[in-house]
């Protein structure tokens, strides 16, 4: 390669024979192993282009960074730090319990984003399209949003509790039923005497750490599960409570007490275990994150006979292998039988919960820093709220400038972007992530210039991209459009761009994005069978995706 050294040495061979059979490990089943975007971004709301003209200012906006996690907010800092501690507590709970399944090598931070309210999150539209929950039923839906998204995962959600409604049809139909005979002898109505429950709070933490247990899953032990299974690990996990010794408690389901039930209905397991639920309403249940947590509680934690869970094993690995819901179901037998002893488990007065004990290793405190009025305004506009930021361009701001050139660019506004990235570039010349912006925008500008430039220009973005995974070569961006200004010019993927995009998806597993992109160069080049075990936790997961789609036409052409 003309212009600089050759980066792409960083990838030996063996890495990428290494990397390139990534297959997904096997589904959980064991009570010790805790149950067991780029450009195709998900939407994020209305178009804006905000940006902060001064810059001399500092916002209500705080970042903590600590091993796992970016995670912004506009609230307190102790509530921040607080946040941010807890999630790495979890993330060492979970890396305990998983042991020597977890996928070998760090994966890249997830950035969280909290938002100050539920109205503020609502009027964002935000709309999952590769990671829906549920589907719950319209109490529970819509709690956060999280997009794997193959330059590092991205989860949004308002720092407000949730408020759950227990008066619902259901529940006075229950109260109703019970108090038949007496309501006889009183002569009343049942409207009369009826007892309507007050609504419950779930603590926003709840759903941060829900969210963060499935993202762990989804990025650690990439495979194919059934969605109630990740549902239910979330909402297990979403009971954690760090105790002041370092101790955490977990898996419990106080919440999914009688009362949800009656409120929402009996769980229903075979509905949920053949998939039916995700296919029509049930009359007789409607699903929230507590009917998962139970079902979860009951094949993991509880005390199972060995048939039991010798069946939950089997039926994980048909799912993981890509049986429909409804045919590895068949190894449980007779599902009344399965229903009415969930049914008499979850009527048990207490059911147990697990508490480890503090960990060895100290949680480092993550950093804490204030943005300033022009990252933050950048911040608002990427995720579609209304920035409270003046219009302008960032100068001297070099964070400003960076969020700047990944919205232009993401945006296709490739001028922009380079103009952005090269701004900060001037400052700090070996920028990783502005040499990444820099090489996505010189790779479109080449693409769409006259043909005889064409070659020049890759060459030029290709310099750009090299220097980038040079300088931090665990930042997916560069590695995924080094590999992309191949594909996209219609030439073959050399062997050291592969191995940069099988990196890509070893530091984000869960994103489907990068996986197809890799499988289809894999089946032009000749290796169907390699690109379907890529393709397994994208053909066989939890969630729907474009990318499902578009595997399965691939795959299944001749």
């Amino acid at each position: 390669m003309r212009g600089g050294p050759a980066p792409m040495r960083l990838f030996p061979r063996s890495l990428i024979a290494f990397a390139l059979a990534l297959s997904p490990v096997a589904a959980h089943a064991e009570a010790g192993q805790a149950g067991a975007a780029s450009p195709e971004q998900a939407q994020t709301g209305k178009e804006q282009i905000v940006v902060e003209a001064r810059r001399e200012g500092r916002s209500d906006w705080k970042r903590a960074e600590s091993e796992h996690v970016l995670m912004f907010s506009d609230g307190g800092e102790a509530e921040l730090r607080r946040a941010a501690t807890d999630v790495e507590r979890l993330h060492q709970l979970m890396v305990r319990l998983y042991g020597p399944d977890v996928q070998a090598g760090e994966t890249a931070k997830l950035r969280i984003i909290l938002i100050d309210s539920v109205p503020a999150y609502r009027a964002m539209a935000l709309r999952s399209l590769r990671a829906e929950e549920g589907p719950y039923v319209p109490p529970f839906a819509g709690q956060r949003y999280y997009d794997p998204r193959s330059d590092g995962a991205v989860l949004i959600l308002p720092r407000a509790d949730q408020v759950i409604d227990l008066d619902t049809s259901k529940a006075r139909d229950a109260f109703c039923d019970e108090m038949g005979p007496d309501l006889l002898l009183a002569e009343k109505t049942c409207a009369e005497v009826a007892n309507r429950p007050a609504p419950a709070a779930r603590p926003w933490e709840a759903v941060l750490f829900s969210a963060y247990a499935q993202h762990f899953v989804l990025n650690y032990l990439p495979a194919g599960y059934p969605r109630w299974y990740l549902d239910g690990v979330g909402a297990l996990f979403s009971t954690v409570k760090m105790r002041r010794n370092g101790a955490l408690d977990y898996a419990k389901v106080s919440l999914a007490n009688r009362q949800i039930f009656r409120s929402y209905g009996r769980l229903n397991a075979s509905e949920v275990l053949t998939g039916r639920y995700l296919e029509a309403p049930s009359a007789q249940m409607e699903w929230t994150p507590f009917h998962a947590a139970l079902l979860v509680h009951y094949f993991v934690y509880s005390d199972l006979k060995p048939e039991r869970r010798a069946q939950f094993q089997r039926y994980m690995t048909a799912v993981h292998q890509g049986v429909p819901m409804a045919e590895a179901a068949g190894v449980f037998g007779d599902m009344r039988k399965l229903r009415r002893e969930i049914s008499s488990y979850a009527n048990r007065d207490e059911l147990t919960y697990a508490r480890t004990e503090p960990g060895a290793a100290p949680i480092q405190e993550p950093s804490i820093t204030t943005l300033s009025l022009a990252s933050a305004a950048m911040l608002e506009a990427s995720v579609g709220l209304p920035s409270r930021g003046a219009a302008g361009v960032p100068g001297h701001d070099s964070e400003a400038g960076l969020l700047f050139a990944e919205r232009e660019c993401r945006g296709q506004r490739y001028q922009a972007c380079l103009a952005a990235a090269d701004s900060v570039l001037e400052q700090a010349p070996d920028d990783a992530r502005a040499l990444g912006w820099k090489g996505v925008a010189l790779t479109e500008a080449a693409l769409a210039g006259e043909a005889a430039a064409r070659p020049d220009g890759l060459r030029r973005a290709r310099e750009a991209l090299e220097r980038a995974i040079t300088r931090d070569g665990d930042a997916p961006l560069p590695l995924i459009a080094y590999f992309e200004s191949y594909t996209k010019a219609g030439e073959r993927v050399p062997e050291e761009a592969m191995a940069a995009m099988a990196k890509a998806i070893r530091l984000v597993p869960a994103a489907p994005a990068s996986r197809l992109a890799l499988g289809t160069e894999l089946v032009r080049q000749g290796q169907p069978d390699l690109a379907r075990r890529l393709l397994y936790p994208v053909l066989f997961g939890p969630y729907e995706s474009p990318e499902r789609k578009a595997a399965e036409v691939m795959l299944s052409a001749p």
